[in-house]
């Protein structure tokens, strides 16, 4: 039976890590977008490369916290069997 866990363990790790990667990735993005010097028209093109990377990071968060909840179910299913 471990054997046969293993792979769900190591998808859960795998999406755990994905997490925190994207995770601090959103927090400097949200450090920069809190800076008043960047909602100057001057910075307006950077401030859209950002407000467009956030949607993607958002959208990866949430897709991958959807896949680690699922692979954690998975496996508490199979440990279960």
């Amino acid at each position: 039976q471990r054997r046969r866990l293993q792979p769900m363990r190591d998808k859960l790790r795998r999406l755990e890590l994905k997490l925190e990667k994207l995770s601090d990735e959103q927090q400097a993005l949200e450090l920069e977008l809190a800076e008043p010097a960047i909602y100057q028209e001057v910075n307006k093109p950077q401030l859209q490369a950002l407000l467009s990377r956030k949607i993607e990071l958002d959208r990866s968060l949430e897709t991958t916290e959807e896949a680690w909840i699922q692979a954690g179910e998975a496996l508490e299913s199979a440990s279960e069997d």
